[in-house]
């Protein structure tokens, strides 16, 4: 029973800690939570927690999405090439790139290069 109040306390704790700070994986969670050491919350296998996954997986695609969108916005052309290179489709990917080389391994395990530089559309 004690474990229990132990899990939830710092499991209350570890997520006001998530939502307040730019925490993107479990191990810096102990920069901003001081109740309990990295050793005992692994102890208490509060990794694992569906919870404090899904509020670590929240932080990050927020972070994601904020990069993105501040990259999109930006008058450096790497920036807006690294975002496009990010959310562009197989096509326009391919298009981007200086070369493009699609592998193929036929039924007789034969490697084909092949290499088609008239449909690149830039």
């Amino acid at each position: 029973m004690e474990d229990v109040k132990i899990n939830t306390k710092h499991e209350q704790g570890i997520l006001e800690a998530i939502q307040k700070h730019p925490i993107f994986c479990f191990n810096d969670i102990f920069v901003y939570y001081t109740a309990c050491s990295r050793a005992t919350a692994y102890n208490h296998n509060l990794d694992k927690l569906d919870s404090i996954k899904e509020a670590i997986y929240k932080n990050r695609r927020k972070g994601v999405t904020s990069l993105k969108a501040k990259w999109l916005k930006s008058e450096n052309a790497t920036l807006q090439l690294a975002v496009m290179r990010l959310i562009c489709d197989a096509d326009e990917h391919r298009a981007l790139n200086q070369n493009y080389t699609n592998i193929r391994v036929d039924e007789y395990n034969e490697t084909q290069a092949d290499v088609d530089f008239d449909d690149i559309k830039l």
